[in-house]
């Protein structure tokens, strides 16, 4: 979790669980640090760490990769969580999404209401049963006509993802984006870039194309493809958010999770 101290700094606190358990719920929080944004790598790999020394046995008995997700507020998600680079103490640091499946989460949302979490959980069992996402396509024409789109969204529960064709800031695609965490999106997927290209909005379509325990693999290659081709179809994989917020995982409402 990275949340701003707000207070004209440039502070974040930082905050992490880890889950121990593969299958089974029961996250263990660790202490809350403060740093900046240019000293949020050394607080990740730090609690990363403290994860790979718990999942030593789980990882042995082949229980499959490990997941590292942001919990952000909405002015951060279109950060570059998946390049943050860790391995700083060895000869060559690398970015997180080459070794994780890396996910962004809405902090906002997870500190929402009863109803929230209601339209959010309806949603995402949607998601999960589908042979696929139904997602609302967020173009930069839909601003002048923001109402009409939110009013699609909001009345069809069987829309499951966003895919916005514009980055996730202020003025772009970010009020798009607030709209579908409101109304129970759990799935989102966007290019960073302020200038992103139509080849960019065709792999995002065929990304949103696979079944709902397929995206996260998906996502992953199309990351590491991106590393290793450094040019091309998969460059996108440098520059793709994603957005997989899954309502049963909750963590820091802690009132919840003692009922």
């Amino acid at each position: 979790m990275v949340d701003p101290a707000r207070d004209g700094s440039p502070d974040v606190f930082v905050r992490h669980w880890i889950n121990k358990v593969p299958g089974y719920w029961r996250p263990e929080p660790g202490s809350v640090e403060t740093a900046t944004l240019e000293t949020l790598a050394t607080a990740v790999e730090r609690a990363v760490d403290r994860g790979e020394s718990l999942w030593a046995e789980r990882t042995a008995a082949g229980a499959g990769p490990v997941h590292v997700e942001f919990l952000l507020p909405f002015d951060l998600l279109n950060h570059d969580m998946a390049r943050l680079e860790l391995g700083t103490r060895t000869p060559r640091s690398w970015p997180i999404g080459m070794r994780y499946r890396v996910h962004l989460r809405s902090l906002d949302r997870m500190r929402g209401d009863a109803g929230q979490l209601r339209r959010w959980q309806a949603r995402w069992d949607r998601l999960r049963t589908a042979p696929a996402p139904a997602a609302h396509r967020w173009k930069a024409t839909d601003r002048s006509g923001f109402e009409r789109w939110r009013a699609q969204l909001a009345g069809d529960e069987s829309l499951t993802a966003v895919i916005l064709d514009e980055p996730a800031v202020q003025g772009r695609g970010l009020e798009a984006l607030q709209t579908a965490v409101v109304e129970g999106v759990g799935l989102a997927a966007w290019d960073r870039r302020l200038k992103s290209t139509s080849q960019s909005s065709e792999l995002l379509t065929l990304l949103l194309g696979h079944s709902y325990a397929q995206l996260p693999e998906t996502v992953n290659r199309l990351r590491v493809g991106a590393e290793i081709e450094e040019d091309g179809p998969l460059w996108l994989g440098r520059h793709i958010a994603f957005l997989w917020d899954d309502p049963h995982r909750l963590v820091d409402r802690e009132e919840l999770l003692s009922a």
